[in-house]
Parts: structure tokens; C-alpha cells; sequence
């Protein structure tokens, strides 16, 4: 691939990156105009909303992308940890647990012992951990090697979006839209928010 980026001139080099980028936007805005009329959707809002306290438990992009999400929660008002933090409380069953995960690959039924609400988004629409969720939101993605997803697959643009980049990507949007929307809902201000963002830095 590089070696290919090697023999193209200026124009071409930003010809592949603008088409690389139209594909990889229209994609991702399907997959989130697909969310528009998403029943689940005001049952995200209600138990974000009314959950005692949030957990947030996701690897890799998808991990890094759900911190956004239980970041500006924290930002909003609400009580938010990721889990895997040193400081992160024990859970039971008044608190919600979020996770984002293309494959889900995660011990839900040993998660659901502590008795926690679980709001799953994930691409595997074959996942064990479907039963064990409170509510899942499937996002469209890609099949990846040794996982059986196939009729919820997107093919054809391994080139551009390798591994889970269509699921992190939607995945990313629609945690922005739905910031936004909680905002709505709370009638909180940016100001306000920013009074509980990090002042001590280093």
C-alpha cells in the first residue's frame, strides 16, 4: 500500500484521499441515518437518564470512543466511570453498564451477576452477550476474520476501513449526536459543563 502511495503523484495522492474520504462519510452517515427513526433510541435516553450511576467497558477504538461518551456524562452531571479504572465503585442493579464492542466478545453472564443493566452496541448481531443486554443497538460493520457476522456485513472497502473502523466511526457519531441530545434532555449548558471539567493539570 505504501509502496503503491510511493508511485502516485500530488494530485493522485489527494485524488485517493478525497475519494477514500467521500466513501468512508457516506458509509458512516448511512449507518447513522439508519438510527434516525430507531426505536431503541428513546430507550438509550431513559436509562442513561435514570441509572443511578454508568459504567463504561469497551477495548481498543471502540473503548476509546465510549470514553468520550462517559466522559462528557460526567460532564453533564451524571455519576460515570469506565471500568478498569482504579477507581471505579462495585456496581448492582440501580446502575447501568454501557458497552461498545463490533464483536462483544465479553462474559455477560458473569456481568449480569452483579445485577447491572446492560446497553450493548455492538456490530455481532450473533453474539452470546444479546441475551444477557437490557437493550442492543446493533451498528452495521464488517466481518472480520473468524467472526460469524455476515448478515449484518458491509463488504468491499477492506482496503480503506480495515478491521472495526465502520463500526468505531458510526459508532463515534452517533456518542456525539447522542451528547448533544442528553444535553437537550437535562438542559445543560456548555458553561456548566465546563465547571466540571479537569482543573488540575500536569
Amino acid at each position: 500500500m505504501l509502496k503503491d502511495l510511493n508511485n502516485l503523484n500530488s494530485a493522485e495522492t489527494n485524488t485517493y484521499f478525497n475519494e477514500t474520504l467521500e466513501t468512508l462519510s457516506a458509509i458512516t452517515l448511512r449507518n447513522i441515518r439508519q438510527k434516525i427513526d430507531d426505536p431503541t433510541l428513546s430507550e438509550v435516553v431513559s436509562m442513561i437518564i435514570n441509572a443511578r450511576r454508568i459504567f463504561g467497558l469497551g477495548g481498543g477504538n471502540s473503548g476509546d470512543f465510549l470514553q468520550i461518551l462517559i466522559r462528557r456524562l460526567m460532564h453533564i452531571g451524571f455519576e460515570a466511570y469506565m471500568v478498569g479504572e482504579t477507581t471505579t465503585p462495585a456496581a448492582n442493579n440501580e446502575d447501568l453498564l454501557i458497552v461498545a464492542s463490533g464483536s462483544a466478545e465479553y462474559n455477560f453472564e458473569k456481568i449480569k451477576e452483579t445485577g447491572i443493566q446492560i446497553l450493548l452496541f455492538t456490530s455481532n448481531i450473533e453474539v452470546k452477550g444479546l441475551d444477557e443486554s437490557d437493550l442492543v443497538v446493533i451498528i452495521q460493520g464488517r466481518r472480520l476474520k473468524g467472526k460469524n457476522i455476515s448478515s449484518n456485513n458491509i463488504v468491499g472497502v477492506e482496503k480503506i476501513a480495515p478491521m472495526g473502523t465502520i463500526f468505531e466511526t458510526s459508532f463515534c457519531l452517533y456518542v456525539l449526536a447522542l451528547i448533544a441530545l442528553l444535553m437537550k434532555k437535562t438542559g445543560k449548558r456548555e458553561g456548566e459543563m465546563e465547571n466540571m471539567h479537569a482543573n488540575i493539570k500536569f
